[in-house]
C-alpha cells in the first residue's frame, strides 16, 4: 500500500512540476493552458493508481463518490459562513464593509465555473483525499492528515513563479503567501475530516470547490483574509480535538481493564460522548461494546461511574 502511494505521489509531482517548471523557463504566455495542463497531474496519477487496483478495490473507489444531500449542503455552507463571519468581524472593528465582487462574478460564465471545477477540486480531491489520504489513514489518521497537507501545499509552489497565476499575485515570501499556505494546511485537515465522516470523495470536491468559488466571486481586504484564516484554524483545531477524543475512546474499548483509574478515565470520556444507535464512524462500535458493560456507582460524592465488564453467567459458559 505505502509503495503504491509513494508511486502515486511521484507521478503527481513529476508530471505537474515538469510542465510548470518548463513553462516558467520557456516563459510561456498562455498561463491558463499551462496551469491547466500541469494541474491534471494528480488525476493522471489517480488513473495509474486506479488501474493497479483489484476489481473489488476499484468498485469501492467508485462507490465513494456517493454523497448524502445533507452533507452536500453542509460542505457548501461552511466556506460561505466563514466568509460572512470574517466580514462581520472586520466590520465590527473597522466600521467598513470591506468586500466586493471579484472577477469571477464580473465575468460570470458557466464555462468558467465548470473550468474551476474540472481543473481544480475534482482531480485534486480524487487524488489527495480519495486515494492518498484514504490509503494513509488506514494506519494513522493524524499522520495521514499531516503528510497529505504538507505535500498538497508543496505541490503548489511552482505556481508562485508563473506570471498571472493567482499564487504569483500573492507572492511566495509575503504575508499573503504565508496565509495561502496556512489556509492550505487547515483546509486540508478540514477536508480530511469531512472525508472521514462521510466516506465521500464528492463531499471533499464540493467543499474544495466552494472555497475556490467564493474566492473568485468575492474580493476582501487583508484583515478579512486573516480572519478567514483564523476561523479555519479554529475549525481545524476543534476537529482535531474531537477526533482525538473519539480515537481515545475507541482504543480504550479494546483494552481489558484491570486498573480502577483507567476505568474512571473511561467513564469520564464516555460521559463526554453522546452514544447513539447510528452506524457512522466509531459510534456503532461504541454501542456494541457498551451493551457488554455494566455501570455501578462509586462511593457517594464521586462524580463519575466505573464501567466494568459484565461477568459471564454459568449458562453463558456452558
Amino acid at each position: 500500500m505505502v509503495k503504491r502511494v509513494k508511486t502515486f505521489y511521484l507521478i503527481s509531482f513529476v508530471y505537474t512540476w515538469s510542465i510548470w517548471i518548463l513553462g516558467i523557463i520557456l516563459r510561456i504566455e498562455q498561463t491558463t493552458l499551462l496551469i491547466s495542463l500541469g494541474g491534471v497531474g494528480p488525476f493522471i496519477a489517480s488513473l495509474y493508481y486506479f488501474f493497479k487496483l483489484e476489481r473489488l478495490e476499484q468498485k469501492g473507489l467508485i462507490q465513494r463518490f456517493k454523497a448524502k444531500v445533507l452533507y452536500v449542503f453542509f460542505s457548501l455552507l461552511i466556506p460561505s459562513m466563514v466568509l460572512i463571519i470574517s466580514v462581520l468581524i472586520n466590520l465590527m472593528f473597522t466600521r467598513n464593509l470591506n468586500i466586493g465582487l471579484g472577477n469571477g462574478f464580473i465575468s460570470f460564465s458557466l464555462i468558467l465555473y465548470l473550468f474551476l471545477l474540472i481543473f481544480g477540486p475534482l482531480p485534486e480531491e480524487i487524488a489527495w483525499r480519495g486515494i492518498a489520504f484514504h490509503e494513509l489513514s488506514k494506519k494513522h489518521v493524524m499522520k495521514a492528515q499531516v503528510i497529505v497537507a504538507i505535500l498538497w501545499a508543496a505541490w503548489h509552489i511552482p505556481l508562485f513563479y508563473i506570471v498571472d497565476s493567482y499564487q504569483h499575485g500573492l507572492g511566495l515570501f509575503t504575508l499573503s503567501g504565508l496565509l495561502f499556505f496556512v489556509d492550505i494546511i487547515s483546509l486540508s485537515f478540514i477536508t480530511g475530516f469531512l472525508y472521514i465522516n462521510t466516506k465521500s470523495i464528492t463531499i471533499a470536491v464540493l467543499f474544495h470547490y466552494a472555497v475556490n468559488l467564493i474566492g473568485e466571486i468575492f474580493e476582501v481586504d487583508m484583515m478579512t483574509s486573516i480572519y478567514q484564516t483564523i476561523i479555519y484554524i479554529i475549525i481545524m483545531v476543534g476537529l482535531v480535538v474531537l477526533h482525538k477524543k473519539n480515537y481515545d475512546i475507541k482504543k480504550m474499548l479494546e483494552v481489558n481493564y484491570t486498573d480502577q483509574h483507567l476505568l474512571i478515565l473511561y467513564a469520564y470520556l464516555a460521559n463526554e460522548v453522546k452514544i447513539t444507535n447510528k452506524t457512522d464512524n466509531h459510534k456503532s462500535e461504541i454501542c456494541t461494546a457498551m451493551k457488554k458493560w455494566d455501570t455501578f456507582p462509586l462511593p457517594q460524592g464521586t462524580k463519575y461511574s466505573i464501567i466494568t465488564k459484565k461477568k459471564a453467567t454459568p449458562s453463558e459458559n456452558e
